[in-house]
């Protein structure tokens, strides 16, 4: 009584102890498993490592004069605040940081480093997990130090003359006409980033910055590339405050979607402007973005560039979809969060992808006559089609403006679309804004099931498979992702992902505790609602919407049967790079 009373609560995971307390009381607690082996944690640790050795250096005191020049190159190169990257005393950067200087001094220390590193891992870091920063691996993580900070460089510059040029843009406009309320709001933000910036403070501290961006561990927040910045937005008590979020690629191809909300410091907000980038050679803004084009099946969901084969396929079922790079965004305040909001809005989208031709290796596996592929490091170009909700429209993508970056929700009112595309296309850009879908690549670890017969056996099976996983690793639903392969009409790959930069682990737990797993989804998909197909009891959620026509337990509950006994361990697969691109979408 008292597990069900002050502990349970309303979540797929809890309902399984809620049925029987004495799953939880009787059964072992298994300790939280962590992916030591994680190359981008690896090599994160390294760099602060690194940082940590010169520090000592500098601490003791130089000895010599190679060290004395790698302090002051240190210092030059990592001052404490972020106006150091961006201004010269008080003149903007023209071009990004030079790093020459302290790479030729650091490449004198890469033997001591090298050392020092191995000595760390050596008494700190699991055996088991050693493999991974010895020889070569080692070497590759000390040899990015330098060519990782300067791409965060880069980033930060571009970022810098973006607000400078778009600044100068929407000065020009205001010199022959009247900004609109979104153009006024956006120029005030730039000229308030560019004063901030010159500011020492914590949010403009490097290290900060470093780790906020991946290239120093962070434990805090999620971390990521991708910013969405809020200027002089509400909080919770009313006061207007400037803060930014930071998203990996892959999680804001979902959360900054036009049309959703993004919930911060007590305010409902959703994406206003996309930063597209400048010219490098003149720090000029690009004229328009150019697009890539893809076809799009409405039928299997199948995705690839326009120009690959589409062999096997009805002509007549492909839609051509113009896709753009995910990129910072500005957001704009709608509301504050009240207490009549019950739940939160999540726009549901189909997002669509292939698999590239490049992974770090990994295993392959035999469960019956089902063919399992363990792949480590996959590159898989992500696109998002637009909202579920405006499919059966045929309506795909996102209104945005490509030459200033601008955007609406596709649920507006045709007024303000209307009014939005003239204003463009008329006033301000000279191009008439479209619908576009967003796109990033990512690296994520998988599991591939090839070869279903079936559509609805692929996304049916998958998704058991994650049930399961949820209540034996006790992680949370986003942990893992599902994406559908179609091959052809007749033939469906799937594949559950992992979408932590470098791997979590659990997909190696799930092949580890495969029988386990397994159970668990036949005790959830034999429902307590005793549903016909599918239910929230048992496997639908707001995140698989889109799916819900296809789910059906009783179909999942036979393939689970079928493949619940031990996984067998056929061959090791090769790390891969090469041109050849399969097709797939994302049933999430």
């Amino acid at each position: 009584m008292a597990l069900i009373y002050t502990y349970c609560r309303k979540s797929i995971h809890d309902d399984y102890f809620f049925v029987d307390p004495l799953r939880m009381l009787a059964e072992k607690i298994m300790a939280p498993k962590f992916n030591l082996k994680n190359h981008i944690m690896i090599e994160k640790h390294c760099h602060a490592s690194i940082l940590s050795k010169i520090e000592s250096i500098k601490n003791l005191n130089a000895q010599n004069s190679d060290e004395e020049t790698l302090l002051l190159e240190y210092k030059a190169t990592l001052p404490s605040f972020l106006k150091g990257i961006v201004f010269s005393g008080n003149i903007y950067r023209k071009k990004p940081f030079d790093l020459d200087p302290f790479i030729n001094i650091f490449a004198k220390f890469q033997p001591e480093f090298e050392k020092y590193i191995f000595n760390v891992f050596q008494q700190y870091w699991p055996a088991e997990a050693l493999s991974e920063i010895r020889g070569k691996v080692l070497k590759e993580y000390i040899d990015s130090f330098t060519h990782q900070l300067g791409e965060i460089y880069k980033v930060i510059h571009k970022e810098f003359i973006w607000v400078l040029e778009t600044k100068k843009k929407l000065q020009k406009i205001e010199e022959e006409q009247l900004l609109d309320d979104m153009q006024r709001k956006l120029l005030t933000r730039c000229k308030s980033y560019i004063y901030k910036v010159k500011e020492d403070n914590l949010p403009n501290y490097m290290l900060s910055i470093l780790s906020d961006r991946g290239f120093l561990p962070n434990y805090f927040g999620l971390g990521g590339n991708i910013i969405a910045y809020v200027n002089k937005g509400y909080s919770a008590t009313w006061n207007k405050i400037d803060f930014e979020l930071n998203r990996t690629a892959l999680i804001a191809l979902r959360e900054y979607s036009p049309g959703n909300l993004i919930y911060a410091n007590g305010g409902k907000y959703r994406t206003a402007f996309f930063h597209f980038p400048v010219r490098e050679d003149t720090n000029e803004r690009i004229d328009a973005i150019l697009p890539d084009s893809y076809l799009f099946s409405t039928e299997t969901f199948r995705i690839i560039e326009k120009g690959q084969p589409t062999s096997g396929y009805n002509q007549g079922e492909l839609v051509e979809i113009e896709g753009i790079p995910i990129s910072n965004v500005d957001l704009s305040f709608l509301s504050h969060v009240s207490d009549s909001d019950d739940y939160r809005f999540r726009m549901a989208c189909r997002s669509a992808g292939y698999l590239q031709s490049y992974h770090r290796g990994g295993e392959i596996y035999s469960i019956n006559d089902l063919e399992l592929h363990h792949i480590h490091g996959q590159k898989i170009r992500f696109v998002n089609i637009g909202p579920i909700a405006k499919e059966k429209d045929f309506e795909f993508g996102y209104p945005i403006c490509i030459v200033c970056g601008a955007t609406r929700s596709p649920f507006a009112s045709d007024r303000e679309l209307e009014h939005f595309i003239e204003h463009h296309s008329k006033e301000t850009c000279g191009k008439e804004p479209d619908n576009y879908a967003l796109t990033t690549d990512a690296d994520v670890d998988m599991l591939l099931f090839k070869s279903f017969k079936e559509k609805s056996e692929a996304i049916n099976y998958a998704e058991a498979i994650r049930m399961g996983a949820n209540i034996i690793l006790e992680m949370n639903r986003d942990d893992l992702e599902i994406l559908l392969l179609p091959e052809t009409e007749e033939e469906y790959n799937v594949v559950i992902y992992d979408p932590m930069p470098g791997g979590s682990g659990l997909l190696g737990q799930i092949i580890e505790r495969w029988k386990e797993v397994c159970k668990a989804a036949l005790i959830l998909l034999d429902c307590s609602n005793q549903c016909q197909l599918s239910c929230y009891v048992c496997m639908r959620t707001y995140r698989n919407i889109m799916n819900h026509e296809s789910f059906d337990r009783n179909l999942a509950m036979d393939l689970i049967k079928n493949y619940t006994t031990n996984i067998v361990f056929r061959h090791d697969i090769p790390a891969r790079t090469g041109q050849q691109i399969q097709t797939g979408t994302s049933t999430n």
